[in-house]
């Protein structure tokens, strides 16, 4: 949203959290992943083979595109750009948000909105 930055913070969150539930309105993550078939010849990438990602980098563009850095660790990292746009962003880190609940890596959203308020502050005795 062009000059977000001039909106109070309760109106920014309310608008990014009605952009991630449009872009993730009717996607279908149960879809199994489907092989490429041979003749597809697809080469694997990184060439290298799997990257162990130790570093992620974003950066905005003023159109909107999103570059997301994979870095490896050592001394000459392997990297891998992929460019992709607010919608797919979007779709990704519900992606990652879904596995991250399901295999318990006990992180949290940090835009979630809050349950249930935390109440009055406990007095230690």
């Amino acid at each position: 949203v062009q000059g977000g930055q001039a909106q109070p913070p309760a109106q920014r969150r309310a608008v990014a959290q009605f952009n991630r539930e449009s872009a993730v309105q009717g996607t279908d993550f149960k879809k199994p992943y489907r092989e490429p078939a041979p003749e597809e010849d697809l080469t694997p990438w990184p060439a290298a083979g799997p990257l162990l990602v130790a570093k992620l980098t974003l950066t905005a563009h003023k159109d909107g595109r999103i570059d997301l850095i994979f870095s490896g660790a050592g001394e000459r990292p392997e990297q891998v750009k992929i460019g992709v746009s607010q919608r797919e962003m979007h779709g990704l880190t519900h992606m990652l948000t879904m596995t991250a609940e399901k295999g318990r890596w006990g992180l949290a959203d940090p835009n979630a909105v809050p349950t249930r308020s935390p109440g009055p502050p406990q007095r230690a005795n």
